[in-house]
């Protein structure tokens, strides 16, 4: 939860965009991921009426060290 100046709270859900391109041997990630998502798409309903805002990001894959440990054919596609 973020704090605002004023009577409004705002939730933000950081998630991976891993959901949606479903890579092999990511099962548990993709899955803990798919499950923040789904908790952030229904939380706005829960919280209607209350003054809190709630918003999600998924940013995509960045080339860092870690995915140098991916297939080639993975490591190299289409981003």
């Amino acid at each position: 939860m973020i704090p605002t100046d004023g009577d409004m709270a705002k939730i933000a859900g950081i998630a991976s965009d891993a959901v949606r391109v479903r890579s092999p041997g990511e099962a548990v990630y993709v899955g803990t991921n798919g499950g923040l998502i789904a908790l952030i798409r229904s939380l706005p309903r829960e919280v209607a009426g209350h003054q809190i805002n709630v918003n999600r990001v998924c940013p995509g894959p960045a080339d860092t060290s870690l995915s140098d440990s991916l297939p080639a054919k993975v490591r190299d596609g289409p981003i």
